[in-house]
């Protein structure tokens, strides 16, 4: 349905702008067009970013924690008293 514009077309949506708009506003409307593209780059170059290193962190947390939970599960199971998390556990307790 749709496809790349080509020479012609682009040469007429440029003459209808040069027309509309007149040669004095057209290459300040290009530069505002360009900051606004530019600026929108930006942000979604910066929000991959904060992304990415939240990601990260949440993973070595999660790492942490699971290998502390582990440790904690080794010392349970060496004294015989199970997990010490969960619903045996809480019923052993009561």
């Amino acid at each position: 349905m749709f496809r790349t514009i080509g020479f012609w077309e682009l040469a007429i949506i440029l003459i209808l702008a040069l027309v509309i708009f007149g040669p004095n506003k057209l290459p300040e409307m290009g530069r505002a067009l360009g900051r606004g593209i530019r600026e929108f780059k930006d942000a979604a170059t910066q929000l991959a970013e904060d992304l990415n290193a939240d990601s990260k962190d949440t993973s070595k947390d999660g790492k942490a924690e699971a290998k502390k939970q582990v440790e904690s599960d080794k010392e349970a199971k060496a004294e015989g008293t199970g997990s010490g998390s969960g619903a045996g556990a809480e019923a052993a307790d009561a």
